[in-house]
């Protein structure tokens, strides 16, 4: 599947302002964060534009960071004892991913934003496996996410994740590692061949070593003065006794047009089209500039504009696994956070479960493990997310939120499955027509063909003659209609036009 290319936008960087529709809204929503349901589109229907993003935005800002979980400062020792045990279901990664999962679907665009740097500062956790450094990096991309791009770049470096990761902490004055220096140049701040030498990054490597975490308790990192090289090095044709703030310092004077740019285009290729505007990202480039690097002008420039809004640009996106996930769940109003009961019909006990606590594993075999993309280049998104393999699992996983309501009251729980279609439906009993919106609120531009709106609205009838639905034999209230949705839905979610946003 290929995306569409923007070269017919013809929207500006100024912005929209104006009354947003519900396919707008609902463009906004999926780029932003992770959809909404449909009360909620319907309640941003008509919305000024710049005033819908300026509320978005405040919202981020205001959210406190994530609480510490109570292992969040454990040493070794105490993790390896709640790890021994066995009457306690102790798994700190996948309760960590479960509350980051949990927190999208409340907040929205400051999570969206996040999960995006965690795909830019990358780190896998299965490279440091210490929990207590995966709290820490989490709360700081939630702090930076909207802030200021040099702290981020400060604080990144001497994070105990991304000091183990990128070996940081192995970096000596009589032995220089070069591996972060390398990616902070090449990844993280001015991209590949793009103002430096390799003269630089050995520079560079000099510049920052001395940075420990203390062993004994873990967690704790410092700077040792007898780690590190006190003699002149030369960066950016700059020379003096660098450290590592000097480091940060000189990136951000020296080489600020193109870190602006860089990061621009990332951000642009994220939340708009990998097919890159350049006249839009001068733009941002400029706003980031003037506003010293702050992330949060950019983000409110580009939202706000007409360019983003551009109908060249509406469901053209090929959504991660996180998104796809989300967004499914979100439109179709899923209660993933509440305590489901699954009764086995052989041995009588009953389970207790949330589904949230399954989406870990469900993005991770789509091909998106949280906290740990492939490699410090990341994710590489768009149409990579799509391999035969990975597109077939994301279709029989989605299949089965469909069944889910039958756990516990079947009657009550496939009744709400029911109940949401015909909100959709608007009460219509008209196959046509209930396929058709219900197509529409999860797919932005419908299906490419009439063939297969009326393949859905067969799937729809199921085995129920259309003549009950002709002459209005039919209701909602018919103990069929809750399978009917659901065999629909089976449909929908295999479809090109889902995996898009």
């Amino acid at each position: 599947m290929m995306t569409a290319t923007a070269s017919c936008a013809t929207g500006t960087i100024q912005p929209l302002n104006q009354s947003l529709t519900a396919r707008q809204v609902q463009h906004l929503s999926r780029r932003v964060g992770f959809s909404l349901s449909y009360s909620d589109v319907q309640k941003y229907t008509g919305y000024n534009s710049s005033n819908l993003v300026d509320e978005i935005i405040n919202r981020a800002l205001d959210l406190p960071l994530t609480p510490p979980p109570k292992w969040a400062d454990w040493t070794w020792e105490e993790l390896e004892v709640a790890f021994q045990n066995e009457e306690e279901d102790f798994d700190p990664y996948s309760e960590m991913t479960a509350t980051w999962l949990t927190e999208m679907l409340e907040n929205g665009f400051r999570e969206r934003v996040a999960l995006f740097w965690s795909n830019h500062f990358v780190t896998e956790f299965e490279q440091y496996e210490y929990p207590p450094f995966l709290y820490k990096y989490h709360i700081l991309l939630q702090k930076h996410a909207l802030g200021n791009f040099k702290d981020f770049v400060y604080d990144i470096g001497i994070n105990p994740a991304m000091l183990t990761y990128l070996n940081g902490f192995e970096n000596f004055v009589d032995d220089p590692n070069e591996n972060y220096a390398r990616e902070l140049l090449e990844l993280f701040t001015l991209g590949l061949n793009n103002g430096y030498t390799e003269k630089d990054i050995q520079e560079v490597a000099r510049a920052l070593t001395g940075w420990q975490y203390d062993w004994e308790f873990g967690h704790t990192v410092f700077f040792n003065e007898d780690d590190h090289d006190v003699e002149e090095k030369t960066i950016f044709g700059q020379t003096g006794e660098w450290g590592y703030d000097d480091v940060v310092d000189l990136l951000f004077e020296y080489r600020a047009n193109e870190i602006a740019n860089f990061i621009c285009r990332k951000i642009y290729s994220e939340f708009v089209s990998e097919d890159i505007d350049e006249k839009i990202v001068e733009a941002l480039s400029r706003t980031f500039l003037d506003n010293d690097f702050e992330l949060e002008p950019v983000f409110r420039q580009l939202l706000k504009s007409e360019h983003f809004f551009d109908e060249a640009f509406i469901g053209t996106r090929v959504k991660s696994p996180v998104e796809a996930l989300l967004n499914y769940i979100t439109e179709l109003e899923l209660p993933v956070l509440q305590i489901m009961e699954y009764k086995d019909e052989e041995t009588d006990e009953v389970y207790r479960y949330r589904l949230i606590d399954e989406f870990p594993w469900l993005t991770a075999t789509w091909g998106q493990i949280i906290y740990s993309p492939p490699n410090v280049g990341g994710w590489k998104g768009h149409n990579f997310w799509l391999d035969n393999t990975k597109l077939y699992l994301r279709w029989q996983n989605m299949r089965w939120f469909h069944w889910v309501f039958e756990d516990g009251n079947e009657e009550q729980g496939m009744g709400q499955l029911r109940d949401w279609a015909r909100m959709i439906a608007q009460e219509s009993t008209d196959p046509l027509v209930i396929s058709e919106r219900i197509i529409g609120h999860f797919t932005p531009n419908g299906f490419h063909t009439k063939s297969f709106l009326d393949a859905a609205a067969k799937r729809f009838r199921y085995e129920i003659p259309s003549h009950y639905f002709e002459n209005g034999y039919w209701t909602w209230d018919w103990e069929e209609a809750p399978y009917q949705v659901a065999v629909l839905l089976e449909f929908i979610v295999i479809q090109p036009e889902f995996q898009l946003c």
